[in-house]
């Protein structure tokens, strides 16, 4: 009897395993879109329009950069650069809604235009958090236990993680940069001096880190407080204003003016890599999202330009 009773107990226990694992899905909370570029996402191949849940490394292919559309902080961006990767998550700090982008490796450029609902955004590096509000800034993990934080535009407070600022006896240690400022941490000496920027850093630009673009720079900041363009050729020097020619279009991003779309299209724009594949998505992925309101809402701000409608269907006979 006690044989018989085994096998349905594994069966009991593996069905109980799949509704966890099911239940687990279902509440992951969906916070960003991959708009383009060439990547994945836990570690399956990105498209346009596809899904970012909480907990999820969102990584780059190594070859171009990418841009990732924040849901729930409306009019935001995140453009990784080769090889770079990071995971979205939402923290409860005291009662307040915190959104943390946690940076795995390489260099993320972050353009905030509206926090949402958060109290707070975040992006958690090796050693630093970067407190953000309305800004455009780039962070870099430099190496496992090193950041660098270049701020383009805007304002950001950067402090030592926590269990780091323990560790070395810093409690509390807090800078407030200003644009064209950046700063470095370590998980080994803590935050490093302010330093003066003198080039506009860009993800794109694959030779030099962002320290050294930063620094090392001819002095001027043409664009410099635009978001990154991607798709535009430039020069991949250091300090360079812009990456090298990474063939992303950067249409529709913070509201920038799209090509005037083909009768009954989408308004995506002609020329915009989303234009294809987010039509053949967009009903099964990002639509299903319009009937908890504020979501998509925040989907129909973030990644789509409004555009004409195409002509009513013929009535029936």
């Amino acid at each position: 009897m006690t044989i018989a009773v085994l096998p349905l107990l594994a069966r009991r226990t593996a069905f109980v395993a799949a509704i966890l694992a099911f239940a687990s899905l279902l509440s992951a909370q969906e916070l960003a879109t991959w708009q383009v570029g060439t990547g994945t996402v836990n570690g399956v191949g990105a498209h346009p329009g596809m899904m970012i849940a909480d907990g999820v490394l969102v990584a780059d292919s190594g070859t171009q950069p990418a841009r990732v559309v924040l849901l729930t902080a409306p009019k935001s961006v995140i453009t990784l650069g080769a090889n770079a990767a990071f995971s979205l998550a939402v923290e409860d700090q005291g009662g307040a809604k915190h959104l943390i982008i946690a940076l795995d490796r390489g260099a993320i450029e972050v353009s905030l235009g509206n926090k949402g609902g958060y109290a707070d955004v975040i992006v958690r590096g090796a050693a630093m958090n970067v407190r953000v509000t309305g800004t455009l800034f780039v962070v870099e993990r430099v190496r496992r236990d090193a950041d660098y934080v270049a701020l383009v535009s805007g304002h950001v407070k950067v402090g030592l993680r926590r269990e780091i600022a323990d560790a070395l006896h810093k409690p509390g240690e807090e800078v407030d940069l200003q644009q064209h400022q950046g700063l470095s941490g370590t998980t080994g000496s803590g935050l490093g001096p302010i330093e003066i920027l003198s080039g506009r850093p860009s993800v794109g630009d694959t030779t030099h880190t962002i320290h050294d673009q930063s620094t090392l720079g001819n002095g001027s900041w043409p664009d410099g407080d635009n978001p990154e363009v991607l798709g535009q050729a430039a020069s991949a020097g250091a300090g360079s204003t812009n990456g090298p020619n990474t063939g992303i279009d950067n249409s529709g991003v913070n509201g920038a003016p799209l090509p005037a779309p083909p009768p009954g299209s989408l308004g995506l724009g002609a020329n915009n890599p989303l234009n294809n594949s987010l039509q053949n998505d967009i009903n099964n992925q990002i639509f299903q999202g319009l009937d908890h309101g504020s979501l998509g809402q925040q989907i129909l701000e973030n990644t789509l330009t409004p555009g004409p409608l195409g002509a009513p269907p013929r009535p029936p006979h």
